[in-house]
C-alpha cells in the first residue's frame, strides 16, 4: 500500500512538472506561433526540467540513475496535448499558410452596419466564442481579431470593448488551471521532498539502531567466549582442587613431622611444627617405631 502510495505521489508531481511549461504556455500564449518554434520550446522546456529534476535529487543526496524514459512519454503527451489546444483556438499556423497582405491597400475589417431601430446594450457576458481572424503584418507578426457577436465588427486583441458597448469577458481559465497547477507542484514537490528527509532520517535512526545491536552482539559474543573461557578455567581449577585435596588428605593421613629436638610427631599445621625450622618428615607407623609419641594438641594420626 505505502508503494502504491509513493508511486501515485512521484507520477504526480512528474506531471505537474512536466506540464506546467506548456499550461502557462496556453494561458499566456495569445498571438499564432509555428510549429517549429513550438516544437523548439517543447524540447527545451522538457529538458530544463529534467535537469532540474537531475538537479534537485542532486541536492537532496537521492540516488537516481539518470532515466530519461519519464520525460520522454510526459513531453510528448503535453506536446500533443498542447498543440490540440492550440490548434482548435487557432494560434498555431505554418508559415506561409497565409498569403501576405497587398502593402499598397491597408488592412481593413469589414463592418456589418447596424439595424437603425436596435441598440445593442453592453451587457458582460459573452453569449458564444468569438471567431477569431488572423493576418500577417509586414513584420512577419500575426494579428488577432475578435468578432463581435452583437454587431460583427473586427476587434484588435487586448481590446475587451467594442464600438457598440459590448464587453468580452476575459479568458482567465488557462491561467488560474496553470496557477492552480504550479501550486500544486510546489506542495507535492514539498511533500515530496520533506517524505524522502523524513525516509532519510529514519533510515539514519534505524541504520544507528542497527549498528548499535551489532556492536552489542559482538560485545556478547566475547563475553559470551569470555564466560566460556572462565567456565573452563574454573573446571580445571575445580580439578587442581580435588587433587590437591586429595594429596592434602594423604598427607594428613599418613605422613607426621618430627622436630629435631622434639619427641612428638605433629600434623602439617601444628603451630610446634611450623615454629620448628628443623624437622624430619616420617609415615606414621615409623615414628612409632622409632619411638616418637603423638602431639596431644594438633592430635595426628595414631595406629
Amino acid at each position: 500500500m505505502e508503494l502504491a502510495i509513493s508511486f501515485l505521489i512521484a507520477l504526480l508531481y512528474t506531471a505537474l512538472a512536466y506540464g506546467a511549461p506548456f499550461l502557462l504556455f496556453l494561458a499566456l500564449r495569445k498571438n499564432p506561433v509555428s510549429k517549429n518554434k513550438f516544437r523548439v520550446f517543447c524540447v527545451v522546456s522538457t529538458v530544463s526540467i529534467w535537469i532540474l529534476f537531475r538537479i534537485v535529487f542532486l541536492l537532496v543526496g537521492l540516488s537516481d540513475n539518470d532515466n530519461v524514459g519519464p520525460a520522454f512519454i510526459w513531453g510528448i503527451v503535453f506536446y500533443k496535448f498542447t498543440l490540440f489546444r492550440l490548434s482548435s483556438s487557432g494560434r498555431i499556423c505554418d508559415p506561409g499558410s497565409f498569403a501576405p497582405p497587398n502593402d499598397s491597400a491597408p488592412f481593413s475589417a469589414p463592418i456589418t452596419p447596424a439595424i437603425p431601430n436596435e441598440d445593442p446594450e453592453p451587457t458582460a457576458s459573452v453569449i458564444e466564442r468569438p471567431e477569431v481572424h488572423k493576418r500577417k503584418s509586414r513584420s512577419s507578426k500575426y494579428e488577432t481579431f475578435y468578432t463581435c457577436p452583437s454587431c460583427g465588427s473586427l476587434v484588435p486583441k487586448g481590446t475587451y470593448t467594442c464600438d457598440c458597448s459590448y464587453v468580452f469577458s476575459k479568458q482567465n481559465r488557462w491561467k488560474v488551471a496553470a496557477l492552480s497547477l504550479l501550486l500544486l507542484l510546489c506542495i507535492s514537490t514539498g511533500f515530496s521532498v520533506w517524505s524522502y528527509l523524513r525516509y532519510n532520517s529514519e533510515l539514519s535512526r534505524q541504520n544507528t539502531l542497527s549498528d548499535q545491536l551489532n556492536l552489542i552482539k559482538r560485545e556478547y559474543q566475547e563475553k559470551q567466549s569470555d564466560a566460556e573461557s572462565m567456565s573452563n578455567e574454573i573446571n580445571t581449577l575445580k580439578n587442581d582442587n580435588i587433587l590437591l585435596k586429595q594429596k592434602s588428605d594423604f598427607i594428613d593421613e599418613n605422613i607426621v613431622f618430627v622436630p629435631v629436638s622434639g619427641h612428638l610427631y605433629h600434623k602439617y599445621d601444628c603451630t610446634v611444627f611450623q615454629n620448628s625450622t628443623e624437622y624430619y618428615a616420617f609415615n606414621v607407623e615409623y615414628a612409632i617405631a622409632q619411638g616418637y609419641k603423638p602431639c596431644p594438641k594438633c592430635n595426628p594420626p595414631q595406629r
